[in-house]
């Protein structure tokens, strides 16, 4: 991965993580790390096409499955709050869907929209266990 932009907004900034290839198993493509003005992370995003989803879109879009073609996901997620009792939360939020990968420039819009407060999640789960590890790259 690779830091492709770097934005500062009037709250904060986003730095906008690219990968060359997917990464985990969740095949994320993209990361976006949403800062406070302070610089302490307060959210990230993650465009990600999971093999798991794969089967269960291609049954309903046939032909641009057997294109090679795939569903990605844009996902939020909050940081990990760790709990007293030794466990810890965080909030998933699915912010967008996509038949075949989309356009870069639309992903960062939404992007900056979000941080930028201008839009928000279609749905929300908060769970108990942190499924997405963070690349070996550092946020300064």
């Amino acid at each position: 991965m690779f830091l492709l932009e770097h934005r500062v907004l009037p709250n904060g900034s986003v730095r906008i993580w690219y990968g060359l290839l997917p990464w985990g198993k969740f095949h994320t493509y993209l990361v976006a790390r949403i800062y406070d003005a302070q610089g302490v992370e307060i959210y990230h995003i993650a465009l990600e096409s999971s093999d798991t989803d794969q089967a269960l879109w291609a049954k309903s879009h046939p032909e641009e499955a057997a294109a090679g073609e795939r569903v990605f996901f844009l996902d939020g997620y909050s940081p990990t709050e760790k709990k007293p009792n030794g466990t810890s939360t965080f909030t998933q939020a699915l912010l967008g869907t996509f038949d075949g990968q989309p356009a870069y420039d639309r992903i960062r819009d939404q992007i900056l929209a979000i941080a930028s407060g201008q839009t928000s999640a279609l749905a929300t789960t908060t769970s108990k266990q942190p499924h997405w590890k963070s690349p070996p790259f550092h946020s300064t």
